[in-house]
């Protein structure tokens, strides 16, 4: 202080000021100290508050995958969510639109997906996340909807055919329509937003165009709404847009066969196969006895494997059949233009017989064989053996040829005057009955017993324009009502038919009215039963009982 005070000395007014001056920042000083204090205090208390709260060190949740997901959604599809175990997520929530779908705790889950329950269009499902803290992420994706009734393969339309289908509800309300364009098409028809999920009706219509036309309708009921009938179709053999080959038919070749013993022998000589037609073209006399020369013909593949034979069928008349000791084949594994000799066709090795109803009044007989197991299960059959009768034997004989290890055989038995008629597939060697099956109509009522898989109802209508045929297939059912009365039919179907002077009204005729009952030997699915003359090979044995009504 002294030494402030001797430099203050030199001025006194000087001197004067500064010590005010002193003293003021001196009690600013004092006042500010507490507030500085105070600050800081509070800085601390605030350093110390963030400090205390939790650390924000959880990583983002990568991306779930959805197994089983689509941006389309056509049929009801099934998803599939698996969250690590070592994840903190405690509960998932699905929303699809921002309407809760379900909300759980596991890790791995399932869940459907309906496009019946959305709307047409874009829709968005979301799923949210809720780990332990109740902290909460959100994963998106959008999908668009399209309710698919049906897919299904047309069959061939030629030049002189036109094809539609539709789909109807089982009160023959018309839902969809489709026209078919192409040779073979592969056809999907969707629901409206005003279609509410319920079994459905597909028909087929095929118009034969010409002097005289003729309408064909199959309809099958009973099938689910998103029901791929093409896969089945494919399965069956049947040709869909996807396995259509519009490729010309293999160059076809000759083979001539001499030494025949007469005319009648060289017209019997046939062969099919899954893959090929074979038929005597001509038949000729010769110095050494009659010559055929057959004409083979394949849709798109090589033809193997052919088995040449004598028929009891097709030309050969009734009261001209051969005796089963004349029966005579040939193996041609990988036959091209060439001769042979008939003297080097072989004889079967042994015979088969087997008892078939009592009351049968004519029949006709084919067996088809298969090389071996693989065979069977593709299909590649080929015709061993077929023969017809118009006498009223209850045993049928064939001949065995060892080279083919599987035998299917083909009986189709005529009853009553030809009213009834029955169909019977088997595997092997076994008798065949009449199965206990019986349907009677009463007014539009079809009261059934026995036990079946499925029937088809069936009736003819000529007019001045045609003729209009209606086959409509459905599950079992203990009583059937007729359902064409309230059948609502495509308006352009009705167009065409009265531009072409077909009467399509009052349809549902009874005056050439049928009734087929069909049974399979093998458990399997409505669905996989309505393309059963190309599936017998997977079913077992079948059996169909027709009948007038």
């Amino acid at each position: 202080m002294e030494t402030v005070f001797t430099k203050l000395s030199n001025n006194k007014d000087t001197r004067n000021v500064d010590i005010n001056t002193i003293i003021q920042s001196m009690i600013k000083k004092l006042l500010t100290l507490p507030l500085l204090l105070w600050m800081v205090m509070a800085c601390d208390s605030n350093e110390n508050e963030q400090t205390s709260l939790p650390d924000d060190t959880s990583e983002e949740l990568p991306e779930i995958p959805i197994v089983g997901f689509e941006a389309n959604l056509e049929v009801a599809t099934t998803l599939n969510i698996s969250i690590p175990e070592n994840s903190n997520i405690e509960r998932t929530s699905v929303l699809v639109n921002e309407d809760e779908l379900l909300s759980t705790t596991n890790k791995t889950f399932s869940f459907d997906l309906n496009p019946f329950d959305y709307p047409t269009g874009q829709n968005t499902l979301s799923l949210v996340f809720s780990d332990t803290d109740g902290n909460e992420s959100r994963q998106s994706k959008t999908f668009e909807v399209n309710k698919l009734l049906v897919s299904i393969a047309s069959a061939r339309v030629f030049s002189s055919r036109q094809a539609f289908f539709s789909v109807n509800t089982l009160q023959g309300e018309l839902i969809a329509f489709a026209n078919v364009t192409k040779e073979v098409e592969n056809i999907n028809l969707y629901a409206n937003d005003g279609f509410v999920e319920q079994p459905i009706v597909v028909t087929s219509y095929i118009i034969n165009s010409g002097e005289f036309y003729q309408v064909d309708v199959h309809s099958i009921s009973d099938l689910e709404p998103g029901t791929d009938l093409i896969a089945l179709q494919r399965a069956a053999g049947i040709t869909t847009e996807d396995t259509f080959d519009g490729s010309p038919l293999i160059t076809p070749f000759t083979i001539d066969v001499f030494d025949l013993d007469t005319e009648e022998q060289g017209e019997s000589l046939f062969a099919v196969g899954h893959n090929h037609i074979v038929e005597a073209n001509s038949t000729t006399p010769g110095t050494g006895g009659f010559t055929s020369q057959l004409r083979f013909i394949s849709n798109n593949e090589p033809i193997r494997d052919v088995v040449l034979y004598t028929s009891q069928s097709g030309t050969v008349a009734v009261d001209n059949q051969f005796n089963i000791e004349d029966y005579r084949y040939r193996l041609i594994p990988n036959p091209t233009d060439q001769s042979l000799s008939f003297t080097e066709f072989e004889t079967a090795s042994n015979t088969v017989t087997f008892n078939i109803p009592d009351n049968t009044e004519n029949y006709t007989f084919r067996v088809f064989g298969f090389l071996n197991q693989t065979a069977l299960a593709n299909n590649e059959y080929r015709y061993v053996y077929d023969s017809n009768s118009g006498n009223t034997s209850s045993q049928i004989q064939f001949p065995v040829i060892p080279e083919y290890t599987i035998l299917r055989n083909d009986l189709r038995i005529s009853l009553n005057g030809g009213n009834t008629s029955f169909k019977a597939s088997t595997l092997g060697e076994k008798d065949i009955a009449l199965p206990n099956w019986s349907a009677s109509l009463s007014g539009d009522v079809i009261a059934l017993s026995g036990d079946f898989d499925k029937f088809t109802t069936s009736f003819s209508r000529s007019s001045t324009g045609g003729v209009f045929n209606w086959k409509y297939t459905t599950e079992q059912k203990e009583n059937f009502e007729l359902p064409f009365d309230d059948f609502e039919l495509p308006s352009e179907l009705l167009t065409f038919a009265t531009a072409n002077n077909l009467d399509l009204s009052a349809i549902n005729s009874t005056e050439n009215f049928r009734i087929a009952l069909f049974d399979s030997s093998k458990e399997v699915t409505y669905a996989e039963l309505l393309f059963h003359p190309f599936t017998y090979h997977l079913l077992d044995d079948v059996y169909e009982l027709s009948f007038g009504l």
